[in-house]
């Protein structure tokens, strides 16, 4: 479990840093795609703010078809505020990253807080008898 955590922590700094690129005047783009998360949403949304998806692994799936046709402008990926449980890593790789002059971005809505987590509830605790 915590290396589970461990994992997710490195992939979400590995995009934070790729996040941070320098902009070069190509990449300054006054129009930009947004995608939603929120965890009241739903994955088989259009991912819109009114229609979000329910997982960042949707969105990022979403964020992969687009840069696979070829990007023509920034995307921002905006999660809202709440608790996201995983129950697999969240992996982020090559096919995640933003063709030359163009940037992806993942971040918690303005003045929300966002959680992602791998616990999961434990249940049917039972007393051990002994012999």
């Amino acid at each position: 479990m915590k290396a589970v955590k461990v994992t997710i922590l490195i992939l979400l700094a590995g995009l934070f840093i790729a996040a941070c690129e320098v902009k070069t005047p190509q990449s300054i783009s006054s129009s930009q795609a947004s995608y939603y998360v929120a965890p009241d949403g739903n994955d088989l949304a259009t991912g819109s703010e009114r229609s979000p998806f329910a997982t960042i692994s949707a969105a990022r799936d979403a964020v992969r078809k687009q840069i696979a046709k070829g990007l023509e402008k920034n995307i921002e990926v905006i999660i809202k505020g709440g608790t996201y449980y995983i129950d697999e890593t969240l992996v982020f790789g090559l096919e995640d990253s933003a063709t030359s002059g163009f940037t992806v971005t993942y971040k918690a809505s303005d003045g929300e807080e966002v959680i992602i987590s791998s616990a999961s509830k434990v249940t049917g605790w039972k007393k051990l008898q002994r012999e």
